[in-house]
């Protein structure tokens, strides 16, 4: 992604990120889901990712890249499941292999 000079990994969040996420500033709560979504990793051989910038850096970034933050925030909402789509689908999938009586 040219405006984060390099590639990203965007991830669902964790159990853990989502409850402290419960507790950010309503006004923060975009740039923290990108603080807690998108990492970089440092080089191949290791592989361990690192968060790209802190919630105060996507708050300086997305105010000059607004459109391309609002994706990236779609993005790592629908990972996390959010919208609940992966929820309700496995909920139907669990109801169409129940035993019928």
């Amino acid at each position: 992604m040219k405006e984060l000079a390099g590639d990203v990994l965007v991830r669902g969040m964790m159990l853990k990120d989502r409850l402290a996420i419960g507790s950010i500033d309503r006004n923060l709560w975009y740039s923290a889901v990108l603080a807690y979504c998108v990492f970089v990793q440092h080089d191949e051989k290791d592989t361990t990712m690192v968060p790209l910038y802190s919630i105060d850096e996507w708050e300086r970034w997305g105010t000059r890249y607004p459109n391309v933050s609002i994706d990236l925030v779609n993005k790592a909402l629908s990972l996390s499941d959010f919208g609940g789509e992966e929820a309700e689908k496995n909920s139907k999938a669990q109801k169409s292999a129940s035993p019928v009586a």
